[in-house]
């Protein structure tokens, strides 16, 4: 019981990024030198750009607080803490977390961290508290950089407010090493678990500043572990599990006259409609949908033609062969969207034999986008349906 609580593994894991600790400090508090340091050069020409109103094209995208750029606080905001801080720091950290692990099972050093009499759960607990020191080192090292040479430049800066942003930045770099340690303990190569950690941060963090606007966000390729993640942050997200989707809804669209109709040509196509339909949807279209209706039973495409000839656009998803594209465009005076899809095998070699049979249609009015490209299919179609 008593090597539980000696933390042997955590003080190690403190040695073994010592060095990388240091690295870490000096760098960011090179950085935080340099933002600082270089404000008064810039200081005349942004309060000119304030004055004329361009950061106002900035504001849509990094929100409100450009407005403030021509201060030193708002300067320090947006160049020094949201991108360099939130974004640069938490991908460093969460990387080396995410390695963690995975790294001892790479080198298969593993069975060597094993052998300590403690449980596996004291094990990952112990290598998470061994980065916690790294993280605080950064954090506070970062903020005396940033105390020090606004003090030698002359600028006006809350120190209390500082301390107590970099007090407030701790849950959020922990939570970062939570992730991080989760992504090594799940997957056992070191590279892959720390891509799949700075995907899912970047894909949170653009949904995070997305959200603070007031437009609706479609996130597509989103599996369930990301779905949850995201839910977290937002409770209003919506999950398409066939589409494999995350839609927040913000704004409200004017309804849209026309109809858009999307047609499979089997069971297997869905996934790929869905992700068209969800994509029509929230850009404010009234969309429909005819599922399995392909050329093997071509007698199917009769009991729909009302929504053919009345559609605006016809969005057509089918993998095998991809047939059933040029019989809809040739029935339809509209325009026809054609989705090739992967689905097949053996001849249809991923999607390539429909992607070329649909460019190769003899029917007009037809185009084709990229294999199980729902979302461009969709996208393009509210275009067209104006």
């Amino acid at each position: 019981m008593n090597d539980i609580f000696r933390f042997r593994i955590a003080f190690q894991t403190i040695m073994d990024y010592k060095k990388t600790t240091l690295i870490l400090t000096l760098l960011f508090m090179a950085m935080a030198v340099l933002y600082c340091g270089m404000f008064p050069a810039f200081k005349e020409p942004l309060e000119e750009m304030a004055d004329s109103g361009i950061f106002e094209s900035f504001s849509s995208f990094f929100g409100p607080s450009t407005f403030d750029m021509a201060t030193y606080v708002g300067f320090l905001n947006l160049e020094l803490y949201q991108i360099f801080w939130i974004v640069i720091l938490g991908i460093i950290i969460g990387f080396v977390a995410a390695s963690l692990i995975s790294k001892e099972i790479e080198g298969k050093t593993i069975d060597i961290l094993m052998s300590n009499p403690v449980s596996r759960k004291q094990i990952v607990f112990e290598k998470f508290i061994g980065l916690i020191p790294m993280t605080l080192i950064i954090n506070f090292g970062t903020m005396l950089a940033v105390m020090g040479i606004t003090v030698l430049i002359g600028e006006e800066l809350s120190f209390g407010n500082l301390f107590l942003t970099h007090v407030a930045s701790i849950p959020y770099f922990l939570s970062i090493l939570g992730i991080g340690m989760l992504l090594s303990v799940i997957i056992d190569e070191k590279m892959k678990a720390s891509i799949i950690f700075i995907a899912l941060l970047m894909g949170m963090y653009f949904i995070e500043t997305m959200s603070k606007r007031n437009h609706s966000i479609l996130a597509t390729k989103a599996d369930k572990k990301i779905f949850t993640a995201v839910k977290k942050m937002h409770t209003k997200a919506e999950y398409n599990e066939l589409a494999k989707t995350i839609v927040i809804r913000k704004e409200k669209l004017k309804p849209k006259k026309g109809m858009i109709l999307v047609i499979t040509a089997g069971t297997s196509d869905i996934p790929v409609a869905e992700e068209a339909v969800v994509t029509a949807e929230i850009m404010g279209n009234k969309v429909e949908k005819a599922y399995d209706v392909g050329v093997a039973g071509v007698h199917r495409l009769f009991d729909i033609k009302d929504k053919i000839f009345d559609a605006n656009v016809i969005i057509v998803v089918a993998g095998m062969e991809g047939a059933l594209a040029s019989i809809v465009g040739g029935l339809a005076s509209r325009p026809v969207i054609a989705v090739p899809t992967s689905v097949g095998y053996g001849a249809s070699f991923k999607g390539i034999a429909p992607l070329l049979t649909m460019m190769n249609s003899c029917a007009e009015g037809i185009v084709v986008v990229n294999i199980d490209n729902g979302f461009g299919a969709g996208y393009f179609a509210s275009l067209i349906n104006r």
